[in-house]
């Protein structure tokens, strides 16, 4: 992790890619929830 912490642009590129799986993992939890009224809290 310190190796890509060095190069500024390849860190960019991680965090726009673990920023779009972020997301996406989000998207599918909220359709569950909505889906699922029983564990709305």
């Amino acid at each position: 992790t310190l190796a890509i912490a060095v190069s500024k642009p390849q860190m960019c590129i991680m965090g726009a890619a673990f920023a779009k799986v972020v997301e996406e993992e989000l998207t599918v939890l909220i359709e569950i929830v909505e889906t699922h009224p029983s564990l709305k809290s």
